[in-house]
């Protein structure tokens, strides 16, 4: 339905629990049949402890379907960017009719009252009243369940995020073994970048230590040949 859009002429915010729309519902649905069938009941029995229940129940009505309203644009707002552009449409639409129902829900108990001051035909306009804002009701409850069965409002869209959810957690754990790997070859280098030098003079050093004892030995080894070469020589000379 193209209805103009309204909305409420003072805006209301309320800290209401997610996904409490439902139970408003069932009480927004059966308030004004309780009232159809209370009044039937008056009708023929001419009580006035009827009436008056009819009276607390219709002001109750409006009360709900306040809570009703609210709770639906709350629960709608919490996971509306999940939704298809088809599916946002959709629940655009069904809060618009839930302002008009707000609004229309006042309506039966101004004609009830009226229907007390002239009785020739209001009564049956109070009754027409009722039974019209009912169908509306229905109709709407109807509505509201295509969108959560069909279109998966609140259903599907919080499967996409928990799902989403899991994907994160999944990447930031990889993403948290990927910065401990990093970090650990990171300390690794700085401790081999900072332990490099001494160990680069402890290596060169060494290294010239065993280059000076080979040459030494070398050296002592040539020495004590030209020792033995010598002795050899001077016994050689002595006998002759």
């Amino acid at each position: 339905m193209n209805l103009p859009v309204i909305d409420l002429p003072i805006p209301l915010s309320l800290e209401l629990p997610f996904l409490i729309h439902p139970i408003f519902v069932h009480f927004a649905i059966v308030l004004p049949v309780a009232v159809l069938l209370i009044e039937i009941i008056n009708l023929l029995t001419k009580r006035k402890a009827l009436s008056v229940s009819a009276y607390i129940l219709l002001g109750l009505t409006i009360f709900i379907y306040l809570l009703t309203y609210l709770s639906g644009k709350s629960d709608a707002s919490e996971n509306f960017a999940l939704l298809s552009e088809e599916t946002q449409n959709l629940v655009k639409e069904h809060r618009n009719l839930g302002a008009y129902l707000l609004y229309f829900s006042v309506f039966p108990i101004i004609f009830k009252v009226l229907s007390l001051i002239k009785k020739s035909g209001m009564l049956f306009a109070y009754f027409l009243v009722l039974v019209l804002f009912i169908t509306a009701t229905f109709f709407q409850g109807k509505d509201g369940g295509a969108l959560v069965y069909d279109h998966g409002v609140n259903v599907s869209a919080l499967e996409v995020k928990d799902d989403r959810i899991e994907e994160l957690e999944d990447e930031l754990e990889e993403l948290r073994d990927s910065m401990e790997e990093v970090s650990e070859s990171s300390d690794e280098v700085t401790v081999n970048e900072q332990r490099t030098p001494v160990e680069l003079i402890s290596t060169t050093t060494q290294e010239h230590n065993t280059t000076l004892e080979v040459n030494s030995t070398k050296v002592l080894e040539n020495n004590a040949s030209f020792i033995l070469d010598t002795n050899t020589t001077i016994e050689t000379n002595t006998s002759h």
